[in-house]
């Protein structure tokens, strides 16, 4: 789902992703948001570090698709806000092409954290 978030939420580089989440997640009214979906995510091994990927870390997961695997040719979320109303998204297709869009509308979530 679409998530409300405020200005922390800006980061769009390779390692901002998790600090994104959690500026999601202490916003109010988020319990089933994306943020907070993807944060409660365990896993395998009930591992409870996984966050919403930034733009860049969304794109990397896109460009490495086929190696990772599992992902639907949808509309993906990333962490990454664009203003109060728009986050930014990625296409799981052939275009993998990045837009932004408002939060509230419904797109796939895939959990990643570091390791």
């Amino acid at each position: 789902t679409g998530e409300v978030i405020g200005v922390n939420a800006r980061g769009t580089a390779i390692g901002t992703g998790y600090k994104n989440t959690q500026a999601m997640v202490t916003q109010s009214s988020t319990a089933d948001r994306a943020g907070t979906v993807t944060r409660a995510y365990r896993g395998p091994n009930s591992l409870s570090d996984w966050y919403l990927p930034s733009q860049d870390e969304l794109n990397q997961m896109y460009v490495n698709r086929i190696a990772i695997g599992g992902f639907s040719s949808g509309l993906y979320w990333s962490s990454s806000e664009i203003d109060g109303a728009f986050a930014s998204y990625q296409f799981f297709n052939n275009d993998g092409g990045q837009y932004g869009y408002l939060k509230q509308s419904a797109y796939y979530v895939r959990p990643l954290r570091a390791f």
